[in-house]
């Protein structure tokens, strides 16, 4: 650099930047992201950053915003580093963001699009180094949707990809991934990979004592004993559990194997699929047509012999068939062969184990039901065996409420002047909300208008995507305008303030839901209790002890936030034995 330079250089305005990089899988080299900041560096060093902006400006990258995610898909949005990004957009923290390729940031259509939006809103120009484009060109938004489209299609060709070669290893009797209790895999090939040496072609194997366990299993329950009882002895026995996550032998293990055709030799491969609800973004397992399954008979993995597996079988159907035949009400189809934990009365959710915290549930159906600890009753694991006649601890509850939560004056007061100390904050608070809710809903309208914008002119080829990114953008409207309308509420600021009637009301009109529900759940009661209530055997009965959430019950029928007031006294309403 010339003299001259070098002092026109030392005049130039400087701005800021970050600098974001991502690497996908285990399979790439862990130094990529690495790589990626350094070129960046390289380029920002030798001013060679193409930036529209600030051509004529220093640009410097600050140390704090050189953010990576590693060993993670672009596919997925809520990845920790990318979200740093985002939240620095938000508060400008500065001037230019710069990628090696936009594909680093996201390689969804939908979120593309949103982050050019984010962008031009903030005024933070992006700059790919690859990609050589800038946020800041006149044709930008063509050029993020179509490398979004074209991240899209990748995302489905690697997807089919994958789907050919988990078929190929099937049809060669190797591994898939997925390998039932009983069974464990071994590789049998090195392979290098992105250069990365990483072990495949695994070959599948059968553990001993694992498959010693299914025997007794199935023998037991082709004997007669139901699958309480083999979850019970197991954990009695102190067999460890198919998993290392479970901390104990359930029943829907047991459901499973008893109805897996691998112990036959039976392997089915790509039965199922994981499809993503485009509403709720849930994944959701659905089943592929039955042409389209790999079967293969594989004898040398065979654990149960034909008999035994056809007597199992036949005693699910048979039981699975007095289910379907059983009169309506009866106790058969909670109770007994059936072995069904019931967990929709008035109490369920409400009372935990005073051994092991676990849950407390209806447990027997004799003399209109018992609850009791299904961890003792069901699993085996712990030996807390108090049954609580289900009548007398309802009708407890419900006495119990009424008397406390309706007649103590000194309760009342105290929750009226709890709550309204609660409103009064939430009301100092609500105008900044306001107003950061309604340019939040002007940058969604803004948004919705280009998306639709863009599918009405037929510029979209991926119809579904940008679809999606619609619907995602009119969800979070919907939301904002509620929030927004109840914020506008709140100029009369009196409304909102409860006095000692107005909250004894309330609190009668909650026992009385409760009250009505009878023997049913009702959603209402667990709500109103600061945690579960645990019982403390008396003399008298059983104690069962807890706090109140006052503001949950004061507010639940008015289908307001949540909101906790606990009570200064504890609950302790006694069952009868």
């Amino acid at each position: 650099m010339t003299k001259l330079e070098n002092t026109l250089s030392k005049n130039r305005p400087i701005v800021y930047s970050a600098v974001y990089a991502r690497y996908s899988s285990d399979m790439q080299s862990s130094s990529s992201a690495r790589d990626q900041i350094e070129r960046i560096k390289y380029l920002i060093g030798r001013a060679e950053i193409d930036s529209r902006l600030y051509r004529d400006t220093e640009i410097k990258l600050d140390p704090q915003w050189i953010i990576s995610d590693e060993a993670i898909t672009g596919k997925i949005a809520g990845r920790l580093g990318y979200q740093t990004i985002l939240d620095g957009i938000r508060q400008q923290s500065f001037q230019v963001l710069i990628v090696d390729d936009l594909s680093r940031l996201t390689r969804s259509l939908g979120n593309l699009l949103g982050l050019y939006d984010m962008l031009k809103h903030y005024d933070v120009e992006l700059v790919s180094v690859t990609d050589r484009v800038s946020s800041a060109d006149p044709n930008a938004r063509t050029f993020f949707t179509f490398k979004g489209m074209v991240a899209d299609f990748g995302n489905e060709a690697h997807a089919a990809r994958t789907i050919r070669g988990l078929q190929s290893r099937a049809l060669d009797d190797f591994s898939t991934g997925r390998k039932p209790y009983g069974y464990g895999s071994e590789a049998t090939k090195r392979e290098v990979r992105k250069g990365k040496e990483v072990l495949s072609h695994y070959k599948i194997f059968i553990i001993p004592h694992e498959a010693e366990v299914i025997r007794r299993i199935f023998q037991l329950y082709a004997e007669g004993y139901g699958k309480i009882y083999i979850v019970k002895k197991l954990n009695s026995e102190g067999v460890p559990p198919p998993t290392s996550r479970a901390s104990a032998w359930q029943h829907g293990p047991i459901s499973r194997i008893l109805s897996n055709e691998r112990y036959i030799g039976r392997w089915i491969y790509g039965r199922t699929y994981d499809s993503r609800d485009p509403e709720t973004g849930k994944r959701v397992t659905k089943q592929r047509p039955r042409s389209q399954w790999i079967i293969k008979d594989r004898e040398e993995l065979r654990i149960i012999d034909q008999d035994l597996w056809e007597a199992v079988q036949k005693r699910l159907a048979d039981n699975l068939q007095k289910r379907k035949t059983a009169p309506h009400g009866s106790h058969k189809k909670i109770f007994g062969s059936f072995n069904r934990i019931d967990n929709r009365h008035l109490l369920s959710g409400v009372i935990a184990c005073p051994k092991c915290l676990g849950n407390v549930n209806l447990v027997s159906g004799r003399r209109g039901g018992y609850y009791g600890c299904v961890a003792t009753y069901r699993k085996g694991n712990c030996d807390w065996r108090t049954l609580i006649r289900r009548q007398r601890a309802e009708k407890a509850i419900i006495e119990y409420l009424k008397n406390k939560l309706i007649s103590d004056e000194s309760l009342i007061q105290y929750a009226t002047q709890t709550y309204n100390e609660m409103v009064k904050k939430y009301l100092r608070q609500a105008p900044n909300k306001k107003k950061d809710l309604d340019k939040e809903l002007g940058d969604l309208n803004k948004e919705i208008n280009h998306l639709i914008d863009f599918i009405t002119k037929g510029n979209a080829s991926n119809v579904e995507a940008v679809t999606e990114a619609l619907r995602q953008r009119e969800d979070r409207k919907l939301k904002v305008q509620q929030q927004i309308s109840n914020l506008n509420q709140t100029e009369d600021k009196a409304k909102f303030l409860a006095t000692p009637y107005s909250v004894r009301h309330r609190l009668e009109e909650a026992v009385n839901t409760i009250e009505d529900a009878g023997d049913k759940y009702c959603s209402l009661l667990p709500e109103i209790f600061e945690g579960p209530l645990v019982p403390e055997e008396t003399q008298g009965g059983i104690l069962l002890k807890g706090t109140l959430n006052l503001g949950q019950a004061m507010i639940a029928n008015k289908g307001s936030r949540h909101c906790t007031i606990a009570s200064p006294t504890g609950v302790e309403p006694v069952s009868p034995p």
